[in-house]
């Protein structure tokens, strides 16, 4: 997808697939839309992680580390106060934050 403009979202919910061969100690983008802003979910370190691009500056929020070879389903949702991660359905992670995600430019699913 890709979008001119800047959207602001108060209620956001991103969900994706993910089965790991390898921990690595850098950031593996799952699904991306970072492209000066926005959000992303990916791993590092093992642990899946969501962030958000809010007041400023990118918000994390880490779900448990992952067994390799094995698909896990995880999903973080944001609205306007509180980043929740979810790993298999579980609540895994919560950061307090308020403010609106924005969206924009390319969406990218690695």
């Amino acid at each position: 997808m890709r979008t001119t403009k800047v959207h602001n979202y108060n209620v956001v919910t991103l969900e994706t697939w993910v089965k790991p061969y390898v921990t690595s100690s850098t950031h593996q983008e799952v699904m991306s839309n970072v492209e000066g802003g926005g959000h992303s979910i990916g791993l590092l370190n093992g642990k899946p992680y969501s962030r958000f691009y809010l007041s400023g500056a990118y918000r994390y929020c880490y779900g448990n580390e992952l067994s390799l070879n094995q698909w896990s389903h995880i999903a973080t949702t944001f609205d306007g106060n509180t980043i929740i991660f979810y790993v298999n359905g579980v609540k895994e992670g919560e950061l307090k934050y308020s403010g609106s995600a924005c969206f924009w430019g390319l969406f990218r699913v690695f």
